[in-house]
């Protein structure tokens, strides 16, 4: 690690010397008080200093259902997310409050496991068998993760409570952070749609999406402690 990584490292250590974690005002005042010298003397805003980042190649080189997933697991891990393109592929890159970039690419990693998963066991269910052709099997596979990704979505978003102050404080230093970015494209996302004759077929998928196990534990502090889901290893 370099000197001025070690010196964020301090002023995050500082600045969580608060009295919700055991410490005197005295002392919690003292620490912030050490914790703005370093970071003037260094030269160093709150968003430099408290922010990370953590990036996950994506599958795909094209934009999928499973594209419209991102924004959703940034923000229930206090985060944004911005894709990269190159010609080596995409990735998804998450800035926020340190760890929480950390926990959105854990994240991440779970659901788009799940996304995976999902698609190849359509594929061998007998509801895509009794499609007569590779054409419509493929329609039906599409629909299913149309579905499977609108459920998986709403499921996403129990994880994190809208009101919570700390939530919302989390997600203006990364909006900071992205803007210290300089400009950047949003990621252009189309309608889903799927023809209406396999309108059954997406609500099997929402319903598999919103069964999903996935969780995000916190500790009491804030910090990010575990997340468990349904993980794919294969």
């Amino acid at each position: 690690m370099d000197k001025i990584e070690d010196v964020k490292a301090l002023i995050r250590t500082l600045l969580g010397r608060t009295p919700a974690r055991g410490f005197t005002e005295a002392e919690a005042i003292a620490a912030a008080e050490k914790a703005m010298d370093l970071m003037r003397r260094h030269q160093l805003s709150e968003h430099a200093v408290m922010t990370a980042e953590g990036r996950v190649t994506l599958r795909t080189k094209r934009t999928g259902p499973a594209d419209r997933l991102w924004g959703v697991v940034a923000h229930a891990c206090r985060c944004r997310v911005l894709i990269e393109t190159s010609h080596v592929g995409r990735a998804a890159a998450y800035v926020g409050r340190d760890p929480w970039p950390e926990v959105a690419v854990y994240l991440h990693q779970v659901v788009d496991g799940a996304v995976d998963r999902a698609g190849r066991d359509f594929a061998r269910s007998a509801e895509a068998k009794r499609r007569k052709t590779a054409r419509t099997r493929s329609e039906a596979r599409t629909a299913y993760l149309t579905g499977f990704v609108v459920g998986l979505a709403q499921k996403l978003r129990d994880l994190f409570d809208p009101l919570d102050p700390q939530h919302a404080s989390d997600l203006n230093l990364a909006d900071a952070a992205m803007d210290a970015k300089g400009p950047m494209k949003t990621l252009k996302l189309g309608k889903l749609r799927a023809a209406a004759r396999f309108s059954d077929v997406v609500q099997a998928g929402i319903s598999a999406g919103r069964a999903t196990p996935v969780s995000l534990g916190v500790r009491n502090s804030g910090a990010p402690l575990a997340i468990a889901g349904a993980r794919d290893d294969a």
